[in-house]
């Protein structure tokens, strides 16, 4: 079993454009990759779960508690660590931000999962996940193929 995590934001109580982008993206991943039971997708929004559509079971958490600075403190990213060890989550995936990179960068160590910045396009195939990536700032694409064991950043 190896479960999917996202994080997505909302506005007006629905999921941002973007946050649709990374739900098709997860919903598409779900139906490639049979071994996926569950999305779990985490906010800092107040948000309801009615509001995602999902091809398997889905949950929301709620994360709370951002310092003034826009940041969380070790303690905070270890609990968003242990959710994801805690729901089998092998792949993360989210929009690249400060914040993101931030919660993104911290949980990597703990769950010992690579990852894959700057990602412009994602094909799925042959239980492949083959990314478009930009590399010295935007002048050139690199290519690269995994399995559902990495964290995701998207441009």
């Amino acid at each position: 079993m190896s479960n999917i995590a996202a994080f997505i934001d909302f506005k007006s109580g629905n999921p941002s454009s973007r946050s649709v982008q990374i739900i098709n993206l997860v919903n598409s991943l779900a139906k490639s990759f049979t071994e996926v039971e569950q999305i779990c997708f985490y906010t800092f929004d107040l948000a309801d779960s009615s509001t995602i559509n999902s091809s398997v079971p889905a949950s929301l958490f709620q994360i709370k508690g951002i310092s003034e600075a826009g940041t969380f403190s070790n303690s905070q990213l270890d609990e968003i660590a242990k959710s994801l060890i805690l729901n089998n989550c092998t792949c993360v995936i989210g929009f690249k931000s400060a914040l993101i990179d931030h919660i993104l960068a911290a949980v990597s160590v703990q769950l010992n999962l690579p990852v894959i910045s700057q990602v412009n396009s994602i094909d799925i195939s042959n239980k492949n996940i083959n990314f478009k990536q930009s590399i010295f700032s935007g002048k050139a694409n690199s290519f690269i193929q995994t399995h559902l064991s990495s964290i995701i950043v998207l441009n």
